[in-house]
């Protein structure tokens, strides 16, 4: 009989290996592809220009837009 392996959680390195890495994030130590289109895309257009006005007007740093990659953990590879 054979066994059900489990996934083996993924890392920040893991995911800058991944060529198109940009369709990809880092959730909890799985990989979870984005799927972006026209609307999402919109919605997150709306979104951020209200984010970037507030952030501007009270002077409080940058806002991005959806497409800038960013890392929000350590180089580490442990969680």
């Amino acid at each position: 009989m054979n066994q059900l392996l489990a996934p083996r959680q993924c890392t920040p390195d893991d995911l800058l290996l991944i060529p198109e890495s940009h369709r990809f994030e880092l959730i909890d130590g799985h990989l979870v592809e984005r799927h972006m289109g026209a609307k999402s895309s919109a919605a997150a257009l709306r979104i951020i220009g209200r984010v970037d006005i507030f952030v501007g007007t009270h002077q409080l740093g940058h806002a991005f837009g959806s497409d800038c990659g960013f890392q929000i953990c350590n180089r580490s590879p442990h969680f």
